[in-house]
């Protein structure tokens, strides 16, 4: 049997850090690329300079790219034993889709986007409500985009072991 390399999206509050560690409880080698530290982070606009920020605001985020090393995500899905799954969202996603046979987009509404922004104690992004109507602005642009890509829908609104129980059919 081959292992299958995955990638989960989703916008911030989908649920991907839940969900990765589910699907790492369940033998799948979970690779979130928000928790690696230096795989991802703030990028200049203009300068390029790396930024450090745990919360950035609206006015930060105007100036500010985030970005993953692709490269070292690309060492890392090679070193991995077994089903792969990388999760995360860097813009639209553009450099990640060719890496993976499968996408998969964990969706859930706004109300519950919200909610999980403002009651999750693991990341602070997304607490600001700058932010928060920023991302479900993008929500619905993103979405849309990675669903044109050939994403495919998960339901991000179930119990966690639905959810997680969903994503599994895909590594079969």
């Amino acid at each position: 049997m081959t292992s299958k390399k995955i990638f989960i999206t989703g916008i911030a509050g989908a649920g991907k850090s839940t969900v990765a560690g589910e699907l790492a409880q369940r033998g799948v080698v979970a690779i979130d690329i928000d928790h690696i530290p230096g795989l991802c982070g703030w990028v200049h606009n203009e300068t390029g300079e790396r930024v450090v920020v745990d919360n950035p605001d609206n006015d930060f985020m105007d100036h500010h790219e985030y970005k993953c090393d692709m490269e070292s995500l690309k060492k890392m899905m090679d070193q991995a034993n077994g089903n792969v799954a990388v999760f995360g969202c860097v813009g639209d996603n553009s450099d990640f889709l060719p890496l993976f046979g499968t996408s998969l987009l964990l969706q859930c509404s706004p109300s519950t986007t919200i909610h999980r922004l403002q009651t999750r104690s693991t990341n602070p992004f997304g607490t600001d409500e700058g932010v928060q109507k920023r991302i479900l602005e993008w929500k619905e642009v993103f979405d849309e985009m990675m669903i044109q890509a050939g994403a495919v829908v998960i339901d991000a609104e179930q119990p966690l072991e639905q959810v997680t129980d969903d994503i599994m059919k895909h590594f079969n």
